[in-house]
């Protein structure tokens, strides 16, 4: 949606087409199927030279329906020469990336800077720094999946980021509902269940064992690279008929 031209020029055999143009964007908007909010204001220029389109420019915003300057940037350049099968060499930053994830329950406020390159196989490395997140997630161990779409089958997805936080985040999930601080580890390949490594430490927060709620006084989450599926190291209280009691928590949170 918004104003976009194309100047495209075709050339060559048809094993070897030679593709040169431009492209622009003038306040167009963007709506995906995993991100519940669209990109808006988009602008952009593209020179595409000898199947090769160099962005020139590519900027916009991710920020809700907050009224924000530009806070999302795109550099690099996509080699088009397989049209059906695009290399990228891509960097993505920005700042205060507001988002709502409807695939991985998640919402929040980040900054990023990665970068997507590859063709067959496209690598997402790079960092994502959270500034305040919402994490609804229930524990689980790593899965490989059997299964692949007739699109998965050409293209492998890997994904392999840092999340470092910056104050603190909230998972909320059957079993927790806390706050905490620290850094994970996330690495995906293809279709296969993600894994997290790293340490999370909480700040407060709510634990639910069987029928009884305790309240968090200290510890940590530990993940190792199994699934979202960390080793819970905790002290928790609760009440129990007016008596204050203090309990210890370790293990596999799925177990």
């Amino acid at each position: 949606r918004g104003k976009v031209k194309i100047e495209l020029s075709i050339n060559g055999g048809w094993e070897q087409l030679i593709r040169n143009g431009k492209i622009s964007l003038e306040d167009c908007r963007l709506y995906t199927s995993t991100l519940g909010d669209p990109i808006t204001k988009i602008d952009g220029k593209g020179t595409l030279k000898k199947n090769i389109l160099n962005i020139d420019k590519l900027q916009c915003i991710k920020s809700g329906n907050k009224p924000v300057d530009k806070n999302l940037f795109v550099n690099g350049s996509v080699d088009l020469t397989h049209f059906y099968n695009p290399n990228y060499d891509l960097l993505i930053a920005g700042e205060n990336i507001l988002f709502k994830s409807l695939t991985d329950e998640i919402e929040g406020n980040v900054n990023m800077n990665f970068n997507i390159s590859g063709g067959d196989t496209i690598s997402i490395i790079g960092t994502i720094a959270l500034n305040d997140l919402i994490l609804f997630k229930e524990f689980n161990t790593s899965v490989l999946s059997e299964e692949e779409s007739e699109n998965e089958k050409d293209i492998l997805l890997h994904y392999d980021i840092d999340f470092p936080i910056k104050e603190s985040i909230s998972l909320v999930n059957s079993q927790i509902d806390a706050n905490l601080n620290g850094e994970l580890h996330y690495t995906k390949w293809g279709n296969n269940t993600a894994d997290y490594s790293g340490e999370l430490f909480f700040t407060e927060g709510k634990f639910y064992y069987y029928s009884e709620m305790f309240t968090i006084s200290e510890g940590f989450l530990y993940f190792t690279r199994k699934g979202f599926n960390p080793t819970l190291d905790i002290i928790a209280m609760t009440n129990i008929e007016d008596e204050e009691i203090q309990i210890s928590f370790t293990g596999p949170l799925n177990e």
